[in-house]
C-alpha cells in the first residue's frame, strides 16, 4: 500500500481532483470517490510506517 502514501488527508472534492489526475489508477480512483475504504486505506498505510519506525 505504498504507493498510497501521496495521497494527504483532503477533502472529498480533493480526493476526487487526484483520481482525475491519477487516471492510471483507476481503482484507485474508485476507491477514492467510495471515500470511507478510501480512509481506511490510508489508515493502514500510516500504520504500516509506525509499525516500521516500531521495528
Amino acid at each position: 500500500m505504498e504507493y498510497i502514501r501521496w495521497v494527504p488527508l483532503v477533502s472529498r472534492k480533493e480526493q476526487v481532483n487526484a483520481a482525475a489526475i491519477y487516471k492510471k489508477g483507476l481503482v484507485l480512483g474508485v476507491v477514492m470517490i467510495s471515500g470511507e475504504f478510501f480512509g481506511g486505506l490510508v489508515r493502514v498505510s500510516n500504520v504500516t510506517e509506525g509499525d516500521r519506525d516500531d521495528s
